[in-house]
């Protein structure tokens, strides 16, 4: 992780939170850097909540799906932790 963006000086116990983390993400040997938008809760001294960023396969070399030519796929996925 390079960067955590927008969280706050004093968070309260059991309050949501919004906030960015900002790092490098490689797959298939190609490396951007991506933003996830994160909303956690504090619980004593855990952070636990989810994370998501939108990614083009494109950006990373994946060639977008494609069922014989018939069936494709848009490229964009959207990635949670």
């Amino acid at each position: 992780m390079k960067e955590v963006r927008n969280f706050p000086a004093d968070p309260a116990e059991g309050e949501l939170l919004a906030f960015q983390l900002v790092g490098d993400m490689t797959l298939k040997e190609t490396t951007r850097e991506a933003v996830w938008d994160t909303n956690a809760v504090l619980e004593g001294e855990r952070l636990t909540g989810h994370a998501t960023t939108f990614i083009m396969l494109e950006d990373y070399s994946i060639p977008v799906p494609s069922l014989l030519g018939i069936l494709k796929v848009t490229d964009g996925v959207t990635l949670t932790l």
